[in-house]
């Protein structure tokens, strides 16, 4: 079987069809079953005619950085979203769901490819954490935080019995120092609000961690309340697995209509998909709003200049988005959001997924594309491809 991976250039044609941008990785695993090879005009080949393909003469291009599409984003996983992806020595880790119902790594030595599949953790049967397993991220906390915490790697997800209200966040932590060994279920982390202003909603998803200045925190999309209205929270951390103090709303979700689900006023805002982007002393957070389910996703940035991150005032927002899709009838990117970046290549990337079609719903692909930071150290993400 061959499943979803790095390009290659291909001149020959199959009966009438021209073959220009395979995506072809040997030996991965098949994708969920599923493999697919990619045409730019966005039509697939079943892996019926993939033994066809390996006869032929062709250039691989296992890296992007030599792609013609690298500035505008490169189609890389077909059915997928929320990718996470971390560099782990001279190799790569992607981090998925699986069918929303267990957490799956690849071992991949170029971002270009899958990989090697490693199922690391499956939802029980029923339960509180039993379904809708939702944006895994895989973190290891190195240098001072090894020696303190030991040589660990975390898995921070969101899940639920199936009713979406009832979303928590959960840690799978490694037994060993070998991110595809066994692990142990923490959680739920506890981000829920102590009161007051700060409502008691327990709602949590797409966690990720800040390392600044020697401390952990936390930061998530929450609920104030039981109110299904998503806002960024901020709380610290005592170590990996252990929320240690209140959390706070880092800032407004709707400040600008860009970022409401309907980009208009009377639709609510929606903030998710924090990830954390540092460039020499400058700290940023993008996130994601609008709507996933629509064309109107997009991707916002907040700056820390102060501090103290639990501090609201030492937060800045960028008054327009930073990277969102044209969405014209001809395009093939739609609803760009929820990114993770690599920074330790050539040229940075990032790794986002996209709407196919401007239909609500969430079908959904990944695509890498490089990007750059100005003169001034703030990222320039470019255009999306069209």
């Amino acid at each position: 079987m061959v499943s979803v991976g790095y390009r290659r250039r291909c001149r020959p044609a199959v009966g009438n069809l021209p073959v220009w941008k395979l995506a072809i990785a040997l030996p991965c695993r098949p994708l969920d079953g599923n493999a697919k090879i990619f045409y730019n005009s966005g039509m697939t080949l079943r892996p019926l005619f993939c033994l066809l393909f390996l006869s032929l003469p062709c250039f691989a291009q296992e890296t992007i950085f030599n792609h013609p599409d690298k500035e505008t984003g490169v189609l890389v996983l077909e059915n997928r979203a929320d990718p996470w992806i971390v560099k782990n020595g001279d190799r790569y880790i992607w981090c998925f769901t699986d069918r929303d119902l267990g957490i799956t790594l690849y071992d991949t030595d170029s971002p270009m490819k899958l990989g090697t599949r490693h199922q690391i953790w499956r939802a029980p049967a029923t339960g509180p954490y039993s379904k809708q397993v939702w944006a895994p991220e895989l973190h290891h906390f190195g240098g001072h935080w090894g020696g303190h915490w030991g040589d660990h790697w975390y898995v921070y997800f969101a899940a639920s019995d199936g009713r979406n209200e009832n979303h928590l966040t959960y840690v799978l932590k490694s037994k060993t120092a070998d991110p595809f060994g066994e692990y142990e279920l923490t959680g739920p982390i506890d981000a829920a609000g102590r009161g007051g202003d700060d409502g008691d909603g327990t709602w949590a998803i797409d966690m990720t961690v800040l390392e600044h200045n020697g401390k952990l925190y936390a930061i998530w999309s929450g609920w104030k309340t039981k109110e299904d209205i998503q806002y960024q929270f901020i709380a610290p951390m005592s170590d990996p697995t252990t929320i240690s103090g209140p959390r706070v709303v880092i800032c407004q979700n709707d400040d600008y209509l860009w970022e409401r689900t309907e980009e208009r006023l009377g639709s609510r805002g929606l903030h998710e998909g924090s990830q954390v982007l540092k460039r020499g002393n400058r700290t940023f957070v993008t996130y994601s709003c609008g709507a996933s389910w629509l064309p109107t996703y997009k991707i916002g940035l907040l700056e820390l200049v102060g501090d103290d991150p639990l501090n609201p005032e030492h937060w800045k927002k960028h008054p327009e988005p930073v990277f969102r899709s044209e969405n014209s009838p001809t395009g093939r990117q739609f609803g760009v959001g929820h990114a993770s970046f690599l920074l330790d290549g050539p040229e940075p990337l990032i790794i986002y997924h996209t709407k196919r079609t401007t239909q609500p719903g969430w079908l959904r692909d990944v695509y890498i594309k490089t990007f750059r930071f100005d003169e001034n150290g703030f990222p320039v993400f470019g255009a999306v491809g069209k």
